[in-house]
């Protein structure tokens, strides 16, 4: 069975914001984490806000990438919806990682 690609892509993203958002937890589910033994210590979640910051630059950069090369290629694509989803894409991306830079600064403890 072949999925449409817009599907594997929403996939792809639920799968990976699926991963961050338990990450931004409230005091209430930290504390019901510690007595559970389910905890993310602080050096920890600087590594994954510093991975993932890394991993949204670099879907930025690719982005960025692809739809340049997709409006020089000369293909029939209309390139006001490229370029507009294309940079609506990359600063989301960008935004989301340079959050995730701040973030990992001010999880020092």
């Amino acid at each position: 069975m072949n999925f449409p690609l817009p599907f594997f892509f929403f996939c792809r993203f639920f799968l990976d914001v699926s991963i961050i958002i338990p990450i931004f937890a409230t005091s209430n589910q930290l504390t019901m984490a510690k007595k559970k033994g389910i905890w993310i210590d602080s050096n920890t979640r600087r590594d994954l806000f510093d991975k993932f910051a890394d991993y949204a630059l670099d879907l930025s950069k690719l982005v960025f990438g692809g739809v340049i090369l997709a409006g020089i290629m000369g293909m029939s694509v209309n390139t006001n919806l490229l370029f507009g989803l294309g940079a609506t894409s990359v600063v989301i991306l960008s935004l989301l990682a340079f959050v995730l830079i701040v973030l990992k600064h001010n999880n020092r403890r």
